[in-house]
């Protein structure tokens, strides 16, 4: 099973890092889990929002299973700055 992860949102719309941590960590029964990939969700965050999701991500990941974190966008320069965020997080691979 491969699932990208949602960033969820409290009812002010701001990114609830425990339900996503809490997501993360169920999810690790994959074989990796995606923060900010193909929902089409990424566009949405902003840039601390995004930061966020990723570091909620690799830190309930814990080593259990590779996080590939989706740092894609129509933005090259701005993709890169992500991509390189990413890995300084401890990201284990990347989705562009």
């Amino acid at each position: 099973m491969y699932t990208a992860i949602r960033a969820a949102r409290t009812e002010y719309s701001s990114v609830n890092t425990i339900s996503s941590g809490i997501s993360t960590n169920w999810l690790t029964i994959a074989k990796f889990v995606l923060p900010c990939g193909t929902t089409g969700e990424s566009s949405t965050l902003g840039h601390e929002e995004h930061i966020a999701v990723m570091r909620t991500a690799v830190e309930q990941a814990a080593g259990r299973v590779p996080v590939i974190s989706g740092t894609g966008s129509n933005d090259t320069a701005y993709c890169i700055e992500l991509s390189k965020e990413a890995e300084a997080l401890g990201a284990d691979g990347l989705l562009l």
